[in-house]
């Protein structure tokens, strides 16, 4: 059976550094053969993240889908030095101990480097209390490490796609059952990532 995983996105905006790295990863995942739910904040309406009703459809699918899920992967921008409230507010919806045994990876983007910090010391505390079986590393791209070509394509560094590689690799490790990863196909398809924006 293959594995089964939900990504968001948690950037409102959908020509975002941290939603075109996290379909990178999606991408490589499903090249595996892995089922990916794809969630962005637009799936959801407003009012039921400023005041979540459970019982509204959409964070209802979000609930199931978290609930059957093998793992997540979280994608969010760092601005003001924390992560998006979209993402606060899914994560707030879940039951208690709702991440118990799913491995989760969290992507993020920011102005610098420094503002990893936030994921670090914001966000991995809020997926310990629901219990998430967290990657041990994180991956942050700084803004100076994607750039848009004159197509208004954005290129990663070779360095980014290189941690993506390697938090990927980590993220499958730690899944409970043995997964069929191919590692040469992985890093491959990862090198050779385009994204058009």
């Amino acid at each position: 059976m293959a594995s089964f995983f939900v990504a968001l996105a948690a950037s409102p905006r959908s020509s975002s550094r941290s939603r075109a790295l996290l379909e990178i990863a999606i991408a490589r995942l499903q090249a595996q053969g892995a089922e990916v739910r794809y969630f962005r904040l637009e799936d959801f309406v407003a009012q039921d993240l400023l005041a979540p009703h459970i019982s509204s459809p959409s964070l209802q699918e979000w609930n199931d889908a978290v609930a059957r899920a093998d793992g997540l992967l979280l994608a969010t921008p760092v601005y003001k030095a924390s992560f998006s409230a979209g993402l606060k507010a899914l994560l707030d919806v879940l039951p208690e101990r709702g991440l118990k045994d799913k491995v989760v990876l969290t992507l993020s983007t920011g102005g610098s480097k420094r503002h990893q910090l936030a994921v670090d010391h914001g966000l991995r505390p809020v997926l310990s209390v629901l219990k998430a079986v967290i990657v041990s590393e994180s991956l942050h791209a700084s803004e100076e490490e994607a750039r848009r070509d004159s197509s208004g394509q954005l290129q990663w560094q070779p360095a980014v796609l290189q941690r993506l590689e390697k938090v990927l690799q980590q993220f499958w490790r730690q899944l409970p059952a043995p997964r069929g990863i191919d590692q040469s196909q992985l890093r491959q398809s990862i090198l050779a990532a385009r994204i058009s924006v």
